[in-house]
Formats: C-alpha cells, sequence, structure tokens
C-alpha cells in the first residue's frame, strides 16, 4: 500500500510530490512504511494519516488513546515477538470479541491464526505503523529494552513489512570489550536503522544508569527505546519533546552538537522530561545527536543519576561516533542502490 497511500494523500491535497519523492528516498535509506517516513519527516500528522488509511483500506482505524492504555490483561493474549513481527497490537477484548490494530487489516489469513491463538473472534482495525510500534513499546516495555550486551547476529524476526527482515541482536555473558575495532565491526554489520538504534542501546547500557533513545520526526522528537526506568519506562514511550521550544534537546538538535554535564539552567521542557522518566534531577547528563547527514536522526539522552559521568563519556562519544557512521553508510548504500 506504500506508493499508493503516497499518491492518495498527494491527490487530496496533504503532501506534495516533492514531500512524496523525499520520503520514498527517506524510505530506502531508513526501511519502515512509506506513512511512517511521512510522520518522521514532519510532512504529515499521525492523525492525519490514520484518516487516509481508514479511507483507503475501507476498515475503521483504532483510536489512539485506546492504543496508550492497553490493559496487560489483553496485550498477553499475544506474545511480543508475534504482534512485533506482523505489525499489530490487542487493544480491548469485550467478551470473546478482540479488537485488533493492524496495519494490515485486510490480510484474513493473519487474522484466522489470531483467533486460533487466543480463541477469540477478531475485529480488525487499521493504524499507522509508527502507531502500532509505540504502542508495542509501551505495553511491551520489559521486552523492548532487554537489548543486549556482546553484538551478534543470531536472532532475525520480521518487525516492519511482512518482507522486511530487521536483525535483532542477542549476545553472550562475556563482558564488552569496547575498542574502536569492536564497535566499528558490530556497527558496519548494521542493516538498517533499527539495528543501529539496538546497538547504541545494548553498548550504553554498560555506562549508564539511565538511558533514553528518541527518534527525531520533523519538529519534535519521539520516544522509542529505554532502559533503566522502572516503572517510568513506558512513560518514556509516550515522550515527544518539540525541537521548536528552548531545551537541552533542542541546542543539540539545533547545533549537532552534544551536550556534556551539568546544565545551568534547566528549560520548562527539560524539567517536563525529567519528570516523565522519573522525576531524578541527576548529577550530570549526556545528550548526543546521532546524524544521518546533514540532521540528527535520533536523540540520545543518559545519566549515571547521583552520580558523575565520568569516563563513560568518552566510550560514548566513540559509540555515537560510529553509529553516525553506519547511519551515513545505510543512505549512501540505499542512493547506490537507487541509481
Amino acid at each position: 500500500m506504500g506508493y499508493r497511500i503516497g499518491e492518495a494523500l498527494v491527490k487530496d491535497g496533504f503532501i506534495s510530490e516533492a514531500q512524496l519523492s523525499t520520503s520514498l528516498t527517506y524510505q530506502n535509506q531508513h526501511g519502515g512504511r512509506l506513512g511512517s517516513n511521512l510522520v518522521q519527516l514532519g510532512y504529515i500528522s499521525e492523525d492525519r494519516l490514520a484518516e487516509a488509511l481508514e479511507k483507503m483500506s475501507l476498515y475503521p482505524c483504532a483510536d489512539k488513546n485506546d492504543l496508550y492504555h492497553i490493559p496487560s490483561s489483553v496485550t498477553a493474549l499475544v506474545s511480543a515477538s508475534f504482534a512485533r513481527k506482523y505489525d499489530l497490537i490487542p487493544f480491548k477484548k469485550i467478551g470473546d470479541l478482540l479488537s485488533v490494530a493492524m496495519v494490515t487489516p485486510q490480510n484474513q489469513q493473519l487474522i484466522s491464526e489470531i483467533n486460533a491463538l487466543t480463541g477469540c473472534r477478531v475485529k480488525a482495525y487499521v493504524a499507522p505503523e509508527i502507531m502500532i510500534r509505540r504502542a508495542l513499546d509501551a505495553c511491551y516495555a520489559e521486552e523492548a529494552a532487554a537489548v543486549v550486551r556482546q553484538p551478534s547476529v543470531a536472532d532475525t524476526e520480521v518487525l516492519g513489512t511482512a518482507d522486511e527482515e530487521i536483525r535483532y541482536l542477542s549476545g553472550s555473558a562475556e563482558s564488552l570489550a569496547v575498542s574502536a575495532a569492536s564497535i566499528g565491526h558490530a556497527f558496519e554489520g548494521a542493516e538498517n536503522a533499527t539495528a543501529v538504534a539496538n546497538l547504541i542501546m545494548g553498548y550504553l547500557k554498560e555506562y549508564f544508569s539511565r538511558i533514553v533513545l528518541l527518534n527525531v520526526e520533523g519538529s519534535s522528537a519521539a520516544g522509542w527505546k529505554a532502559s533503566g526506568l522502572g516503572e517510568s519506562t513506558v512513560h518514556a514511550f509516550k515522550l515527544r519533546m518539540p525541537l521548536d521550544k528552548p531545551s537541552l534537546f533542542q541546542q543539540v538538535n539545533d547545533k549537532l552538537t552534544p551536550f556534556c554535564g551539568k546544565p545551568s539552567e534547566l528549560s520548562a521542557e527539560d524539567r517536563r522530561f525529567l519528570t516523565e522518566i522519573g522525576g531524578v534531577m541527576p548529577q550530570e547528563v549526556f545528550i548526543y545527536p546521532v546524524t544521518g547527514g546533514v540532521r540528527a536522526v535520533l536523540l540520545v539522552y543518559a545519566d549515571n543519576l547521583n552520580k558523575p559521568l565520568g569516563e563513560s563519556v568518552v566510550a560514548a562519544k566513540k559509540i555515537m561516533e560510529k553509529a553516525s557512521l553506519a547511519l551515513r553508510m545505510l543512505s549512501l548504500k540505499a542512493k547506490l542502490l537507487a541509481d
């Protein structure tokens, strides 16, 4: 449905031909569905995209608020691996009727499989990939944060479209030896931005108490992955930091320069961020812009709570440099393939 949804949005005047072309190029570089990339580039809102998908698919669209307040007894009906594999999430159950938000609600074979797994009648709803992914990360927070130590490529499962395999990382109990060579080798094997993000989380967990990775989407950054937040993890996945209002995140994103140390003054947005991730004021913070070219693709936040960052910053900067290089290489490969 990718290019079709793009054509429909152009026809209805929601995006321009130039924005569609840019989004298709971005999709080749970073993967994911076209609609998600349109949102990430700031060309269309999630709500507008949801309306368009509802119109095209002829299936009702899942309410965003329902996806962010799903009872654990409902999500427990489907495993995290199955939900991520097919980009779906059950969000409501009345009697034996299970409401499921899906990227592909027209897939009758998949609906039959959900019926067999849960023993419930299934009512399919459509929802944008980006909305479902955020709900998955919030509802299966433990699985989302369980990123490994020694990166390898043992596990591979479908995360995005049915034909797109995203490499997940599993590891051994051996200690993580962070040298420029070992980090570089690991990032060279990353197949897309998701794999790069998983590597970032896996390495940084060795050095910091709390980590939040935000995905830059146009004029804001949305919470994507988190570690060390405990009960506040679910709030991190719902975070959306505006990049057009004063904050450390705006500063890092605009200047493409990392911030490290104790901030002299916190803005209202900075205070809101700290409240959402647990309310603890850290002694020092580390915020880094991971770029894929001329702009930030990811913003990485980390701290050690009431302890100084110390030598962790040196290793973290090394990791971030390799991550940025990996994203630039992925962009270059996509352009070469397109040519």
